[in-house]
C-alpha cells in the first residue's frame, strides 16, 4: 500500500515538473507552435495523459509497484492518481 502511495506522488511530481513548472517552461514555450509540436505540448501539459504514458513506461521498465500486475493497470492507475492529485492541488480545475 505504501509503495502505491509513493509511486502516485512520484508520478504526479514528474507530471507536474514536465507539464506545469517553471523548470520546463522553456521546452513548453518552444513546443507551442502549430502542428505536431502543439499536439505533443497538449499531451505534456495534461496530467492524466502524461500519467498514462508514465504508467506503462514504469511498468515496462520494472519501476511500477509490484501490486500492479499488468501494463494497463499501471497506466490507468497512474492516470487516475495524477488526475485526482492535479484536481486536489488546483492545477486541473477546481477540486
Amino acid at each position: 500500500m505504501i509503495s502505491l502511495l509513493i509511486y502516485s506522488f512520484a508520478a504526479y511530481g514528474f507530471a507536474f515538473i514536465a507539464g506545469d513548472s517553471k523548470i520546463s517552461l522553456p521546452l513548453r514555450t518552444w513546443l507551442d507552435r502549430p502542428g505536431l509540436r502543439r499536439w505533443f505540448l497538449a499531451l505534456l501539459e495534461c496530467p492524466a495523459c502524461l500519467g498514462f504514458h508514465i504508467g506503462w513506461i514504469a511498468f515496462a521498465t520494472g519501476h511500477a509497484p509490484h501490486s500492479i500486475v499488468h501494463w494497463w493497470g499501471a497506466a490507468l492507475f497512474t492516470t487516475t492518481s495524477n488526475l485526482l492529485l492535479a484536481r486536489l492541488s488546483g492545477i486541473f480545475g477546481p477540486a
